[in-house]
């Protein structure tokens, strides 16, 4: 019988509020409290989730901004690996595409477009100067 844990209760929390669905996070929140987790350590779980992802989200930036594809892509993959539910949103995805065009990788920068889209990302202004 699967039990949910705090993990399990981070990842809802943060999933319903990154889709701006506060009805549904504070859903999850109740659950967790209901389940017997004290919310101080729900909220902490949440807030260490949210501040990881703000923060390799600017390492990635930072990387393809500098036009170092490989770093930037070695982070992205241990944030994936290491923070629940991590997507590159529209800055990250556009500083990728950016470094794979200024390097001459026209496939990569196609295929980080392509993965924008699929993920229902609006390409901004920069993203198609970019292109």
């Amino acid at each position: 019988v699967f039990e949910p844990d705090i993990h399990t209760f981070t990842a809802m929390i943060v999933g319903a509020a990154r889709q701006g669905d506060l009805n549904s996070a504070d859903h999850w929140m109740r659950q967790a409290h209901a389940a017997g987790f004290d919310l101080n350590a729900v909220v902490n779980a949440v807030l260490t989730n949210v501040a990881a992802e703000k923060a390799f989200a600017a390492v990635i930036s930072n990387a393809a901004g500098r036009g170092d594809l490989n770093s930037a892509k070695r982070w992205l993959k241990q944030a994936v690996h290491e923070v629940e539910g991590f997507e590159p949103g529209p800055y990250v995805s556009t500083a990728l595409l950016h470094a794979a065009a200024a390097q001459g990788d026209f496939n990569s920068a196609e295929t980080w477009f392509n993965q924008m889209t699929e993920v229902a990302l609006e390409p901004d202004v920069a993203t198609l100067q970019t292109l």
